[in-house]
């Protein structure tokens, strides 16, 4: 036993680390600077529960108007995602790129990244996001509290979407503890 070593998952932490500053990263992907960009990083099918995602926004915006749902990856419910975005109002708010070779310019823009699945064993998206400094708001599904450190490193989504405008919110309105959370979450990840 002395002679195990236990790596959950793994990234190159030199690999995530940002290149830009957030604004440059919007400026070169068309956001404004004034968005609360949040990000959902994955493939569009059931299992990652991105119409939950769509769902939170629509609840998140009567408190912030300037939230932006940004959706890096496609896959077979892109046009049922994309009526039920036209359904909740939230259309003008969201933002598909499709997929991407790269998603690291994508990391550099967001305020949060947001994971919504349904399942999940050790989401390399989360150490990704963490390894680029972005405050993470996942659901605890597989390994993520693991990862977030029991909510130290991240917010832990439990129940039903409804219940996860509170924490997302909290973390949106405070610049500061965004920042915080985000340190801690580059630490841990430097640790692994």
């Amino acid at each position: 036993e002395d002679k195990l070593t236990y790596l959950p998952n793994g990234i190159d932490p030199v690999e995530f680390t940002p290149r830009q500053d957030r604004w440059t990263a919007r400026h070169s992907l068309g956001i404004a600077r004034d968005r609360l960009v949040i990000g959902v990083v994955g493939r569009l099918s059931a299992e990652k529960g991105v119409d939950r995602a769509i769902r939170t926004l629509a609840r998140l915006r009567p408190a912030f108007p300037q939230a932006e749902l940004h959706l890096i990856g496609d896959g077979p419910m892109r046009a049922d995602l994309e009526a039920l975005a036209r359904e909740l109002g939230v259309a003008d708010a969201m933002r598909f790129h499709g997929w991407q070779k790269d998603a690291r310019g994508f990391y550099e823009a967001m305020d949060l990244l947001l994971l919504p699945s349904h399942t999940e064993g050790m989401p390399n998206v989360v150490l990704e996001a963490m390894a680029m400094g972005v405050p993470v708001a996942a659901t605890h599904v597989g390994g993520v509290s693991e990862l977030l450190d029991g909510g130290r490193c991240g917010a832990v989504l439990t129940g039903e979407p409804a219940a996860w405008v509170q924490p997302i919110a909290r973390l949106l309105g405070d610049d500061t503890e965004r920042d915080r959370m985000a340190r801690r979450a580059r630490n841990r990840v430097e640790l692994f």
